[in-house]
């Protein structure tokens, strides 16, 4: 055996020769281990004992375009085929076939390699990058080429193959985080820094997401010659991300509320109790001694702390049923259901000497839970009777129920005592209360309010002074 023949037979590739009608003639011993063939077995069968049946009649007729023409040439290169080893099992090969002339006849040399144990990890590869949605990228400094992988692609909702610049590429990120993007190219090219980032991109559909870039400078000869890295889309991760944080504030908030409700709650039920029980004793004393007169004051003094005791206990259960409501919209009749808050609050009005105006206009169906939006209009109104102004003979509160610029405004103006201009930030807040030396109340009329209009994702504005106060809900329609 000559040298050339030992380094065939030791080399990792496989190597067949064979006539031009296809007849396997000669084999090396790679070509054994790879198909699991002995090489008596091979010699004189055709080459088409290594395809599929399916295949067969098609690569016969490729075969025989091959050796049409007498000149040798490379033909099917870097080509990446399905075979069949002796056991029938199918196995990934690439395959190379070159001609030459030997005795007047032609003959071909296909060189095979097995590519299997690649082939599996390479699809394993992109299997999991399809999966984690991750894509990669290159950038040539030198011929400004850009090479997205597939994944990168679909990321970008962009059909695969599309023919980029690094602008375009760079343009896909949304307008706030171009810059950023921007600088992070420029120092990887300038300052042979690496980045990883989350920023937002704006896809060929318009669809916004969170993706994940890194990036990195392929350097040459101490020269960088590119930029490479990867893509990964991060959008549902960075949601989760957001809601977990609103979730985590929103415990903390509750948490704190729970806190202060807890110690407000607890003394307003005990101061009232307290009180009362002093006086049901002073009034016992009072009756023993025949002193009828003061035993009556102690007994309105009561009745008094009862009245403060049973609005605290209905606030407390409205803030109770705030969160429990059932959220069913249903179609409102804003006519039937402020005739309902008015009725409510009639006697209270007519006490306190206030007049109710009313003003609805809506020409198209709203539909919201029932029940919020009564308990949204009964606690502006109530309040709105509660603090009257003692020193104005017309007192009033008017009602606006109107649609403009396909929005809902809910407005309550009353002429009352108004709220002190330093404490119009705290209006809505748990236990809050104003005017405390002429009316009393639990404080949590408002908050109960706000948590209904957030609920309906509303929005409340406050005007308020010496003349009166105005409270302006809107609700946006939503879009269907």
């Amino acid at each position: 055996m000559n040298l050339l023949s030992y380094a065939i037979d030791s080399t990792s590739t496989s190597f067949i020769v064979i006539n031009k009608e296809g007849i396997i003639l000669d084999i090396n011993k790679e070509t054994e281990r790879i198909f699991g063939f002995k090489k008596s077995e091979l010699i004189h069968e055709h080459i088409n004992i290594f395809l599929p049946d399916h295949l067969k009649d098609k690569h016969s007729i490729y075969l025989k375009d091959f050796f049409k023409k007498p000149n040798t040439k490379m033909i099917g290169n870097g080509r990446i085929l399905t075979a069949l080893n002796k056991n029938k099992e199918e196995i990934k090969i690439e395959v190379e076939i070159s001609f030459f002339h030997k005795y007047n006849q032609i003959y071909g040399i296909a060189s095979i390699n097995n590519i299997g144990d690649e082939y599996k990890t390479k699809k394993l590869l992109e299997i999991t990058q399809e999966v984690a949605k991750i894509g990669s990228w290159k950038f040539d400094l030198t011929t400004e080429k850009l090479s997205w992988s597939k994944i990168t692609y679909i990321i970008h909702e962009l059909e695969v193959g599309a023919d980029l610049k690094i602008e375009d590429a760079i343009n896909f990120y949304h307008e706030d985080d171009k810059p950023i993007i921007r600088e992070c190219v420029k120092r990887g090219v300038s300052e042979l820094e690496k980045w990883d980032v989350q920023l937002r991109i704006v896809t060929a559909k318009n669809n916004v997401k969170w993706v994940r870039a890194l990036g990195f400078p392929v350097i040459e000869k101490g020269k960088v010659i590119g930029l490479e890295g990867t893509f990964q889309d991060v959008h549902q991760e960075k949601i989760n991300e957001q809601n977990l944080e609103k979730i985590s504030n929103s415990l903390k908030i509750a948490n704190d509320e729970l806190m202060q409700f807890s110690y407000r709650t607890s003394h307003d039920l005990k101061s009232p109790l307290v009180t009362m029980r002093c006086l049901a004793v002073l009034t016992v004393e009072d009756i023993n001694a025949g002193d009828l007169d003061m035993a009556k004051q102690n007994l309105e003094l009561i009745i008094t702390q009862a009245k403060s005791l049973e609005t605290l206990v209905t606030d407390l259960l409205n803030l109770a049923k705030a969160d429990a409501i059932d959220d069913k919209p249903e179609s409102i009749d804003f006519s039937k259901i402020t005739d309902e808050v008015i009725m409510l609050n009639k006697t209270k009005a007519e006490i306190n000497k206030v007049k109710i105006y009313c003003d609805i206009n809506t020409n198209s169906e709203w539909c919201f839970p029932n029940v919020r939006i009564l308990q949204i209009l009964n606690n502006l109104i109530s309040n709105s009777i509660k603090y009257y102004d003692e020193n104005k003979e017309e007192r009033f509160v008017k009602i606006s129920i109107f649609e403009k610029d396909n929005n809902l405004s809910l407005s309550v103006i009353d002429n009352g005592q108004g709220i002190p201009f330093e404490n119009e930030e705290e209006i809505f807040k748990m236990f809050k209360r104003f005017h405390i030396e002429k009316v009393s109340g639990s404080g949590l009329g408002m908050y109960v309010l706000k948590k209904h209009v957030d609920h309906l994702k509303g929005t409340i504005n406050v005007k308020s002074s010496d003349e009166g106060t105005e409270i302006n809900i809107i609700f946006e329609r939503e879009e269907q």
